[in-house]
């Protein structure tokens, strides 16, 4: 938390032995109840990074146990208190957790194989920062912390204050998104390609401090 604190991240993901899937949020759910679909504001987003991950893996959409490898947290088992939930309210980070393996503990000698069978997921997940919008915000010229939003999309995330850029994944369509900077704020409209187009709409809000 402490390292996630201190930098920008846009996309993460938590490694997990025990099965072979993509989980994404969220993980818990008001009903305490495991076997509830319990959707994230950005559940397309969460849907669509899962499914770039288990489709470029060899075998994870062939489990039996869960439809095209990825599952919803708390559909398959309620979990408080994991990375992947805390990151994306507290950090604004798009974070899933991927099951590596069905054996929990496997022998080290084994881990070449594992890394090989990941290797494509993790390049077209690292991939996938360079889709939806890129932006900056500036004010008098100069990067400045702000606030974006996406009107529809009950979830927030914050620009780099050293930079002023926001990278902001969203699936295929077109949004209206704000940025805020204190009781200012300013409105774009947008057209984003899909995901796995690797193309991200790019976009600039500039404030006048006076104002």
């Amino acid at each position: 938390m402490k390292f996630c604190n201190e930098h920008y991240f846009i996309l993460s993901i938590s490694f997990h032995g025990g099965d072979l899937v993509v989980n994404y949020p969220w993980d818990g759910n008001r009903e305490h109840r495991s076997g509830v679909y319990t959707a994230a504001p950005d559940d397309d987003v969460f849907r669509a990074i899962s499914s770039v991950y288990a489709d470029h893996h060899p075998t994870m959409k062939q489990n039996p146990d869960f439809h095209d490898g990825i599952t919803n947290g708390a559909d398959w088992y309620v979990l408080y208190g994991g990375m992947q939930d805390w990151n994306y309210v507290a950090r604004g980070t798009f974070e899933v957790t991927v099951e590596l393996s069905m054996d929990k503990t496997p022998p080290g000698g084994k881990l070449n194989s594992y890394y090989e069978d990941n290797k494509e997921s993790m390049l077209s997940f690292i991939e996938i920062v360079h889709s939806g919008v890129r932006g900056v915000v500036r004010q008098d010229g100069k990067p400045v912390s702000a606030v974006i939003s996406v009107d529809g999309i009950a979830h927030t995330t914050e620009t780099d204050p050293a930079q002023g850029d926001f990278y902001r994944p969203l699936t295929e369509g077109t949004y209206v998104l704000r940025a805020r900077v204190g009781d200012q704020e300013q409105t774009r409209t947008v057209y984003v390609p899909s995901m796995e187009s690797y193309r991200y709409t790019e976009v600039s809000f500039s404030f006048d401090a006076d104002q």
